[in-house]
């Protein structure tokens, strides 16, 4: 008996070998380019200098999907260099609070004297795995 030995299968080989190092590849991607944005955008806060500019980098954050609900906290502390999810959760309930402040605020050393807090921030809450639950970005006084 002869082998067919043509290659008329070979191109539905190597497109299944294709279709799978996509697949593969999908699982792997995101993350890599989300560190990647993480780092870009960190570097962009940082060099930020003014309220309107931190107010860019948290929105293209939130459009990239790297502060959304089911984010963890550890990505906002990246790229606003924060600690808050080193911050200890609240006994009080299921959420705690964080936030992002765009404008340096005025700082009080008179703890019975109040200030309002003013322009852009970023806040949320998230639960006790530092996942985020909710966020929004506002800018009232609060």
């Amino acid at each position: 008996m002869v082998r067919d030995m043509s290659l008329k299968h070979f191109p539905n080989f190597v497109l299944a070998i294709a279709t799978m190092l996509l697949l593969i590849g999908s699982f792997y991607a995101p993350s890599l380019y989300a560190d990647d944005n993480i780092e870009r955008l960190r570097k962009n806060y940082a060099a930020a200098h003014n309220e309107h500019d931190r107010l860019q980098v948290a929105i293209e954050a939130i459009d990239l999907g790297l502060i959304c609900s089911g984010c963890k906290v550890s990505v906002v502390d990246r790229i606003f260099d924060t600690s808050i999810s080193d911050d200890p959760l609240s006994p009080a309930g299921p959420f705690t609070f964080g936030g992002v402040h765009f404008r340096e605020q005025e700082i009080v050393d008179n703890p019975k004297e109040q200030i309002a807090l003013t322009g852009w921030y970023l806040n949320f809450e998230y639960d006790s795995d530092r996942t985020i639950v909710t966020y929004y970005l506002s800018n009232m006084g609060k």
